[in-house]
């Protein structure tokens, strides 16, 4: 197999893999498997085996590989031991406390160390990588894709803030794209998580298997994104007849969707700043607050609203409220009517 072509067969792998994120982690896994690992990491150790790299191998485009010496046949990737990643990793580690400026030699190390499950000291190795290699598309991409498994597969926070940068250095990079599609995906976002992925489909090499899965992973999310258009709630917050209606420039009006039987965190919230009366709102799978739990999954929510004086997200004892109701979602011309609490 040509050189070109075992970097073909690695970066189809990879972006097959940080697409399909959001799909695996629905599944129930009952024992170890692909969604344990981050998505190179699979590379490594299921997805590479025709490249004969070691365990700490990762592909993310032509030009940003790091490929290892070749193992012998009875070394293949799918083949090898935890202990001979270990065992690899330990002699990098030995070389970096001689040479602490390598940075190729710190991301090589980062990814050694997620192949083995170790993914916050993955993330630290792949942070020292980052001082040395400023503006690595590459380094920044793996660096939220193991602090997005550090963090029980969350992409919210430290992980989508650096999937940005890794595109703000490269907006070409295949392997940012897609784990900012599969971060938009699983929030719920599918129209985002669509953009992404097309974004990559553009670049990606055409006609291969990658093309067709991110193709189908484009048509799913734009599948999904017509369907939670559909399924927002809307209508409108006011203050019921006799109700004292003056509210304040920092005040904001919260609408709450949770389950039907009132029991349990809340699915979604909208929040409409500045509190105008009436205040017409739009609850949609992009306001669910739980990843992997669109608003758009429920029969049936139970809606209400809640004017906070001052802004404050904490309930405060005299804040007026509307009465809990049931909606359904693609519900239109929902009426919440704002009351205070009885004294």
């Amino acid at each position: 197999m040509t050189e070109f072509a075992v970097l073909a067969a690695l970066l189809a792998t990879a972006v097959a893999a940080a697409i399909s994120w959001p799909f695996w982690r629905r599944r129930r896994a009952g024992s170890a498997g692909r969604g344990e690992l981050p998505t190179w990491a699979w590379i490594a150790l299921a997805g590479a085996p025709a490249a004969g790299a070691l365990g700490y191998v990762i592909a993310v485009a032509p030009g940003q590989a790091s490929v290892a010496p070749p193992a012998t046949a009875s070394e293949a990737p799918h083949g090898l031991e935890n202990r001979k990643v270990a065992a690899t990793a330990e002699r990098l580690a030995s070389r970096l406390r001689a040479n602490p400026e390598d940075g190729q030699g710190w991301a090589t190390l980062g990814r050694s160390l997620a192949a083995l499950g170790r993914f916050p000291e993955a993330a630290q190795a792949l942070e020292e990588a980052s001082r040395r290699l400023p503006a690595n598309a590459a380094v920044l991409a793996d660096r939220a894709d193991v602090l997005a498994m550090a963090q029980g597969r969350r992409f919210a926070g430290e992980p989508d803030r650096l999937i940005q940068e890794a595109l703000e250095a490269d907006p070409r990079h295949l392997k940012a794209l897609a784990l900012a599609g599969s971060s938009a995906f699983d929030r719920g976002d599918y129209a985002v998580a669509a953009k992404y992925w097309r974004r990559l489909l553009a670049v990606a090499p055409p006609g291969g298997a990658m093309a067709r899965e991110v193709e189908a992973r484009s048509r799913e999310a734009e599948r999904r994104a017509g369907a939670a258009g559909s399924a927002a709630i809307t209508g409108t917050v006011a203050f019921a007849p006799g109700e004292a209606r003056a509210t304040g420039p920092g005040d904001v009006v919260f609408v709450v969707a949770r389950p039907r039987d009132g029991h349990g965190r809340p699915i979604a919230v909208a929040r409409i700043p500045g509190a105008p009366m009436p205040a017409p709102f739009r609850l949609g799978d992009g306001d669910s607050l739980v990843a992997g739990t669109p608003l758009s999954g429920f029969s049936e929510v139970l809606l209400e609203a809640r004017l906070a004086r001052g802004g404050s997200a904490d309930p405060q004892p005299g804040d007026p409220r509307s009465t809990p109701r049931a909606a359904r979602p693609g519900e239109r011309s929902v009426s919440l009517e704002l009351r205070a609490p009885p004294d």
